[in-house]
């Protein structure tokens, strides 16, 4: 049986402003595994990313992680100090963030900023160690002439290579959990598929953790193990990728399954969701998505569904499950 590497339980976090409180996180749990890739997907506005920085506890002001444990490898990083958690981050639980030109120094070369992460948590490396396995890093990613490349800046890189780059630094500390947000959404679609596969080679190879954020959900179909459907905050689906993709249970879930484009049926429009995402500053009563639910009923609109098993590794959060996709 496959051992936990994080734990998440009772999680909220939440942001303090003068127009009001908005639960950007409110009551999530979940579960790595080593070695499994989870997929996190929903609109924006969903709280996926939230969730991903709360992980890390890289909450801003006025943000607050208000309640929860976060046990990653039997220890709660909600006890850790900040100093603790800087040790944390980068060697044990690293980051992706969605936008590489951002995530770089541009004054920096490449070589530069792999080698910092290694100066932080690698202190017994050699300098002639630290260049190897820069060398190392960006050949594992596909980078070709990486020791020469090593001495390029960010703006000398396309894109795709720059995502790449980005992932190099996230990998060399070798940690055991990669947090990666929205890691393809500023590239095309052949280098968001290049990207993902490599994702899932460096998963198998390394033997870490990959918690993918993403609004797509045909992105994280591909390659995720277990995927967690996410609407304002909460949880409403979680199971194994087949349940989620063959055997979803929430009218969201179908919503977003049926605005995936399908080239195999002749559509004249893409189906979507109606409605739109509520103001997280005032929710509606009862079930957050009872307004743009086609099946709502009155108990919808009265009381908020929790979570239920409606599978072997399969819960939902909905007064009226659908049934093969049908009510």
């Amino acid at each position: 049986m496959a051992k936990k590497i994080l734990e998440v339980r009772n999680l909220r976090t939440y942001f303090h402003t003068f127009k009001g409180t908005v639960k950007a996180v409110d009551d999530v749990s979940f579960d790595i595994n080593e070695g499994e890739i989870l997929g996190v997907v929903g609109e924006s506005g969903g709280g996926k990313s939230v969730t991903g920085f709360s992980v890390i506890r890289l909450i801003e002001e006025p943000g607050k992680i208000e309640t929860g444990e976060i046990i990653y490898n039997g220890e709660n990083l909600m006890k850790k100090s900040e100093n603790q958690m800087n040790k944390v981050r980068g060697k044990d639980i690293s980051m992706i963030f969605q936008d590489p030109m951002t995530s770089l120094n541009p004054v920096y070369t490449i070589g530069k900023q792999i080698e910092e992460v290694l100066l932080l948590h690698e202190k017994d490396l050699t300098k002639s160690q630290r260049k190897q396995k820069c060398i190392e890093l960006l050949k594992s990613v596909g980078i070709s002439n990486p020791e020469s490349r090593m001495k390029s800046y960010p703006h000398q890189f396309s894109g795709g290579m720059r995502q790449r780059v980005v992932i190099a630094t996230a990998l060399a500390a070798s940690p055991k959990l990669i947090i990666a947000d929205e890691p393809t959404t500023a590239l095309d679609v052949t280098i968001q598929a290049q990207i993902l596969k490599l994702m899932q080679n460096l998963v198998e190879e390394h033997g870490c953790a990959l918690m993918l954020i993403t609004h797509d959900l045909a992105v994280i179909s591909e390659i995720a193990d277990r995927i967690n459907v996410m609407y304002c905050g909460k949880i409403i689906e979680t199971g194994n990728t087949k349940d989620i993709i063959k055997e979803y249970k929430h009218p969201y879930t179908e919503g977003l399954i049926n605005s995936i484009p399908d080239l195999d049926k002749d559509k004249k429009k893409l189906e979507s969701i109606s409605g739109i995402v509520p103001n997280m500053f005032d929710l509606p009563e009862g079930c957050n998505f009872s307004p743009r639910c086609r099946y709502c009923k009155q108990i919808c609109k009265e009381e908020e569904p929790e979570l239920q098993q409606v599978g072997q590794s399969h819960y939902i959060a909905c007064h009226f499950p659908l049934k093969g996709g049908e009510k």
